[in-house]
């Protein structure tokens, strides 16, 4: 965070330090003050130029006192401060009293020598730099902020942003959205202060932004139309204005407002990334892309790489969202988001090393920021799913436990959680952790799924088919459930019912097609239909040739058509896919493929 030295003598302006204070903190600054300064162990001259080494501006406020001059130096240390962070080259924002304004002078130094050092004190900075003069707390907190915004702006950086989540694929992908909500502004002063007009104006769009941080959106197009009122040129008001009408569903009425804001300052970057967001939320993702892309040709923020990431995986593009993650990174290494949105891309491609890096880099970066737990939480959901398709358990098992610990109201992770511990063999807690999954959000056809699934594996075949049922009913295009609801009815004997579910689950397209196809080729073995077996096992392998348990349903019906040859064959490519040591029955096979082989003789 930036860090911003605010000198000044003490007792004469202590309401104007703590609105310098305050003011730094809205502007996500971070203020290094006298106010804050812990006992150091050396004097005070040289205690204040540590902390000016710490910062990285400096912002002088001076009235009427010259301040205390530590013995052993010949100025104060107001005005030592300063000098060196003149000497540091730091950029130095130095605002003094307006002499006409009325001002109590009962703390004026009445030394006439510490006077005549502070008159050329003053002297110095009216040569040497650019300064405001202020009046009351209220006006010199407005040009304290146009002065921090306009530096702030200058100096390549941008403010925090307010961000909203986005989540599909109920606990596998997790993908952050940011709402570019930037306070720097952009009027167009071509002097070095601003006119009342204009204060009044940036006045104004301050508290846009800040009705904007409490979601108050009509307050802060009010706002920012008054402030546009005074200043028609004000596009950064403009911008703002179309991001508060877009949040309001208002999609003609931003377009209409970045775009003036474009032809105001056509190289106003956010306008063009907040014009790309409104057609992210639309689905004109070529369009959001080219947006963008312009907002990167100007200033190429993380900010913009990273939504652009977004919008090409949104199209279904990931090589290009991976590059763009990767540009946000090298932008900005402290780009949490876009190392979980990159190791959400490679979970989808199976490539669980690769996203279990990025999961690592984005908690060990978010970890140290103040983030609300909603979003901390999904980091370690992330990597624990990453983690249990390596087969990671104990791993896993962690991590869902660190969600928890996060938000004990974690739906997902308790379910997680429970199906860790199912593959771990302990079902009664797995059960216990559906339950409680379910009781948070009794609407999640997944849950339902799981708990039932465990209630297989115990052999409560019933139990597991109630479950299914609600998760059918809950969503009538869940197709893993009607494969696992067809496992169940098939071992309970409902071999017509069992076939049914099968053939949904391949019509609503299983993620894993095979799966349905060759339980679908075991119902057709024990009802004597053969060949509809082979040809659910041939199309079964066809969609994954590895699937060693395919090629031994189908050897068997090849071998009760008496097609030894290419019973034998499936048996061999059984036994060298592994299956064997699988499932235990190497021995076994190799005892029936003699057997088979003997025949051929």
């Amino acid at each position: 965070m930036t860090k911003v030295f605010i000198g000044s003598t003490s007792r004469d302006l202590e309401d104007y330090r703590k609105a310098a204070i305050d003011t730094c903190l809205s502007l996500d600054l971070q203020p290094v003050a006298m106010e804050h300064f812990p006992a150091m162990g050396v004097g005070a001259t040289e205690g204040s130029k540590r902390k000016v080494d710490e910062a990285d501006l400096y912002v002088g406020i001076f009235a009427y006192r010259y301040g205390y001059i530590e013995d052993g130096y010949d100025k104060s240390v107001t005005e030592i401060e300063f000098d060196y962070a003149g000497e540091r080259g730091m950029e130095r924002l130095c605002f003094l009293i307006d002499p006409k304004h009325p001002w109590p002078r009962a703390d004026d130094d009445d030394d006439l020598t510490a006077q005549e050092k502070l008159r050329a004190f003053k002297k110095r900075i009216d040569k040497s730099l650019i300064r405001a003069q202020f009046t009351t707390v209220d006006d010199f907190t407005a040009k304290l902020i146009l002065a921090l915004v306009k530096w702030h702006k200058n100096s390549g950086q941008s403010y925090a942003t307010s961000e909203t989540t986005e989540r599909y694929d109920h606990n596998i992908v997790i993908n952050i959205l940011s709402e570019n909500i930037v306070v720097n502004v952009n009027v167009i002063i071509n002097k070095n202060l601003p006119s009342a007009i204009e204060t009044q104006a940036l006045v104004l769009f301050y508290g846009a932004f800040e009705k904007w941080k409490l979601q108050d959106f009509d307050g802060a197009i009010e706002a920012c139309s008054e402030a546009i009122k005074l200043v028609s040129s004000f596009a950064w008001a403009y911008n703002s204005r179309g991001a508060a009408k877009r949040a309001k569903g208002d999609y003609d009425g931003a377009f209409s407002d970045y775009d003036e804001a474009i032809r105001l300052d056509p190289l106003l970057a956010e306008a063009y990334h907040n014009k790309g967001i409104a057609h992210h939320f639309l689905g004109n993702y070529d369009n959001a892309i080219d947006c963008f892309s312009k907002a990167i040709e100007i200033h190429p923020s993380a900010e913009s790489y990273s939504r652009r990431g977004i919008t090409y995986y949104r199209k279904g593009d990931n090589n290009n969202a991976i590059i763009d993650y990767g540009k946000a990174i090298e932008n900005d290494p402290t780009q949490w988001m876009a190392y979980t949105n990159r190791g959400s891309i490679y979970y989808e491609q199976k490539n669980y090393d690769r996203a279990i890096e990025d999961y690592n880099a984005a908690i060990a970066i978010a970890s140290k920021l103040p983030l609300p737990p909603e979003e901390f939480e999904k980091a370690y959901l992330n990597r624990a799913w990453a983690l249990l398709n390596l087969g990671k358990l104990s791993e896993a098992l962690n991590d869902t436990i660190q969600a928890v610990e996060l938000n004990p109201g974690f739906a997902d992770a308790y379910e997680l959680q429970g199906r860790v511990l199912a593959q771990l063999g302990r079902n009664k807690q797995a059960l216990e952790l559906f339950d409680k999954a379910i009781e948070l959000m009794p609407s999640n056809s997944h849950f339902y799924d799981s708990r039932g699934w465990t209630k297989y594996e115990i052999g409560n075949l019933e139990g597991a088919l109630q479950d299914y049922n609600i998760a059918i009913d809950i969503a009538p295009s869940f197709a893993e459930a009607y494969n696992n609801r067809g496992i169940a009815r098939k071992d309970l004997g409902d071999l017509e019912g069992a076939l049914e579910d099968y053939t949904l689950a391949i019509h609503l397209n299983h993620p894993r097609l095979e799966w349905p196809y060759n339980n679908r080729s075991i119902v057709h073995m024990g009802k004597g239909e053969f060949w509809k077996a082979i040809i659910d096992c041939t199309v079964a392998i066809n969609m994954n040739p590895q699937s060693a348990n395919v090629y031994i349903n189908r050897s068997n019906a090849y071998h009760q058509l008496g097609m030894v040859t290419e019973a034998i064959a499936d048996l061999e490519k059984y036994l060298e896919l592994g299956g064997g040591e699988q499932n235990n029955d190497t021995k076994e096979i190799k005892s029936l493929l003699r057997e088979l082989k003997a025949t051929l003789r």
